[in-house]
């Protein structure tokens, strides 16, 4: 029950002929309203989950329906389903306003709803309301979280697009490529993806029945303001693991910043090494990390802001066999290694060595003519030199300075979703989001659920380190 079917048995001969022209809700990863397009889940069972005619529980309707009268008699001039569709617009219209009325601290909406009416009018609008929630700068909190937050709170809400696609896309504003893309990302039918590129898969709908209470409805209202209108720290501590149902286990690690590249610059100004392992940490930051620079027949440092050809030359670092790469385009690589042998260190006269960085006076070993030569040939800059610092950089007033070449700090860190935010609000072209983050010349690229949460940031913790 309500079936009528126990089980369908299929011999595997037969499945190349049972070729349905149709499809229902649960049978497909994506289906498109707007052009004749839908891809059918892989597992052949899957095809026949929309299932028959639940011809069972048509032959029940009647007692369905003789129940809800004697619950709910007709009354003056209504009758039973008259009552109940009255009533259920009530609540809704009473949830939509205070909802509408919940507003972050710079005040902006809270609720971002899906509606043709404004809940004015019983005749065009049903006892639901639909919306996604907003974070105070405009950006989307993903469906997938509001379900694992609401079940924290014994609360189960309907999420996603509801088995309609068509409404989904018009009310979410996608185009047909939005739909496609997020297809492309993972997103299918049915699944907790609720956020792609910043854009919404699905929403948030609360359906009220004749058995939905005031209070019902007051205990949801109030878990939204209580949970969204405070920092997504203190939201994440009130999610229970062990309470939420088995498909929302693992959204709240979702949740949390996630560590998305490691980069190593080992020659100021020049190209990034990203590391697809472990990497070690040094007291002037990671390993390796802006160890070298390049220097001009006066001793001082070349960087991109006048020579941006720099970033061509990308360097692999080899630290089992204890060398540096450098590569350039159309050029024979060359090899420098990565520690020098004390008989071999020629530490830079005064006229050379002593550079500056952002003001810090610094002394360095020479790499010697070979690379000196390749920089020469690619940059196309005559007198250049490749130094590797040999010591702490020293300050104006002498005091030593933990720090590597790098301009300020040793660890630099960006966020994927700032980048996003921050490409939307300045850059008129479209360009590929990695080239975007790479201008950053971070260590670490992390991805957070809203952009700019880094500024909040106290502490960062990546295994058993703590930054």
């Amino acid at each position: 029950y309500p079936t009528g079917v126990g089980a369908l048995i299929v011999s595997k001969r037969g499945q190349p002929v049972l070729l349905k022209k149709y499809y229902g809700g649960g049978t497909v990863n994506i289906a498109m309203s707007r052009v004749d397009f839908h891809e059918k889940r892989a597992a052949f069972s899957s095809h026949f989950e929309d299932g028959t005619l639940p011809f069972l529980s048509i032959v029940n309707l009647l007692e369905g329906f003789n129940t809800l009268q004697r619950l709910i008699p007709a009354k003056g001039d209504k009758n039973t389903m008259e009552r109940i569709s009255i009533y259920v617009f009530q609540l809704a219209k009473y949830g939509y306003e205070k909802l509408a009325a919940l507003k972050h601290i710079n005040n902006q909406p809270l609720i971002k709803f899906y509606n043709h009416t404004g809940f004015k009018d019983s005749r065009y609008q049903g006892g639901v309301i639909t919306f996604n929630i907003l974070h105070k700068d405009g950006s989307f909190v993903g469906f997938a979280e509001v379900a694992c937050m609401a079940a924290t709170f014994n609360i189960q809400l309907r999420t996603g697009c509801f088995c309609n696609p068509g409404a989904c896309q018009w009310f979410l504003q996608l185009s047909d490529n939005d739909i496609r893309n997020q297809y492309a990302s993972g997103h299918i039918c049915s699944d907790y993806n609720d956020l792609i590129d910043g854009l919404p898969t699905g929403a948030v709908r609360i359906s009220f029945g004749y058995m939905t209470k005031k209070q019902d409805l007051d205990n949801i209202i109030n878990m939204i303001r209580d949970s969204y209108l405070t920092s997504q720290e203190n939201r994440l501590q009130h999610i229970d693991i062990d309470k939420l149902p088995m498909p929302l286990k693992h959204i709240p690690e979702k949740l949390k910043p996630h560590l998305k590249e490691i980069c190593i610059y080992p020659i100021k100004s020049c190209g990034a090494f990203k590391v697809t392992d472990s990497w070690p940490l040094a007291n002037t930051g990671f390993l390796y990390d802006r160890g070298w620079m390049i220097v001009n027949e006066v001793g001082m440092p070349v960087t991109q802001k006048h020579h941006t050809r720099l970033c061509l030359i990308k360097p692999i670092i080899d630290r089992h066999k204890g060398i540096l790469e450098l590569t350039f385009a159309n050029m024979n690589s060359v090899i420098v290694k990565l520690e020098i042998e004390s008989e071999q260190n020629n530490i830079v006269g005064t006229s050379l060595c002593r550079s500056k960085v952002c003001e810090d006076l610094v002394s360095g070993y020479d790499c010697g003519d070979k690379v000196a030569s390749w920089l020469t040939d690619c940059l196309e800059i005559p007198g250049l030199r490749m130094i590797r610092q040999c010591a702490g950089r020293k300050t104006q007033d002498g005091s030593a300075k933990d720090i590597s070449l790098s301009n300020q700090a040793q660890f630099l860190l960006v966020n994927r979703s700032s980048v996003i935010w921050l490409a939307k609000k300045i850059f008129t072209e479209k360009e590929i989001l990695a080239h975007t983050v790479d201008r950053f010349r971070a260590n670490f690229v992390v991805e957070t659920q809203m952009p700019l949460e880094e500024v909040d940031f106290e502490s960062l913790i990546i295994g058993d380190a703590e930054f």
